[in-house]
């Protein structure tokens, strides 16, 4: 769909992963894109408490599907997802990789041909119990750094994003516990020799974590973001 053009690539190594990021307030202006929905599409947006979370479900969606079209020869209303025991979609017999997701007005969708992904998106705001879940979930050099970082918020949300990015990329959903692995960022440290190399963020303690590879991500104002693109 030509209206869906908000696109760049992000080089991982050797290849790419393409980012496509959309407002919903320029989504709502392509009521057509609603069209492509399956049964159980409706059906899950018929689950929604209020109209406004349900269009923003539908339209994303639907805007997934264009996107995913775009890289086939397979029209946005004739994909088929099925899903993984996680809950995670994928299209069967295609190579496609994509993830999605959505926060405040904006929603990110991330496309691969060689990595497995997740994508997190969030928009920044007060978290009141951002110190009690870091305490309890992340790993003591997250949470010492976010204590003391001039804005514990900010530095919440960047590891909130990244760790829900890896989660989604490994496909394990809630059955993957927060404290089972962490990550360490080039803040951490304070000088060049403490960072030994490091420049981009690692995960740790886990047994995927060589084959993952972060990009943190700035979109927009306000918005956080972390793409995970993992080796298959």
């Amino acid at each position: 769909m030509e209206d869906l053009n908000s696109s760049q690539s992000c080089c991982f190594c050797d290849d790419e992963v393409h980012a496509w990021v959309f407002s919903y307030s320029e989504l709502f202006n392509i009521p057509t894109l609603q069209d492509s929905l399956s049964a159980l599409e409706w059906e899950r947006a018929a689950l929604f408490a209020s109209k406004k979370f349900a269009d923003k479900y539908s339209y994303a969606r639907g805007a997934l599907r264009a996107v995913l079209s775009q890289y086939s020869s397979v029209t946005p209303e004739n994909i088929t997802f099925e899903y993984a025991a996680s809950g995670k979609p994928f299209i069967k017999s295609n190579p496609l990789y994509f993830n999605l997701s959505h926060s405040g007005d904006l929603v990110f969708i991330v496309v691969s041909e060689t990595h497995e992904l997740g994508v997190d998106v969030e928009f920044y705001r007060p978290i009141p119990e951002a110190l009690s879940i870091a305490e309890n979930w992340f790993s003591d050099m997250e949470t010492t750094w976010i204590k003391s970082s001039p804005c514990n918020d900010e530095a919440f949300l960047r590891c909130w994003v990244i760790r829900e990015a890896f989660v989604k990329a490994v496909g394990c959903g809630l059955k993957l516990p927060l404290d089972s692995f962490g990550i360490l960022l080039p803040d951490f440290f304070s000088t060049e020799k403490e960072m030994n190399g490091i420049r981009s963020p690692l995960i740790t303690k886990h047994a995927q974590c060589d084959d993952v590879q972060i990009l943190e991500l700035t979109l927009q104002n306000n918005y956080l973001a972390a793409i995970a693109a993992l080796r298959v």
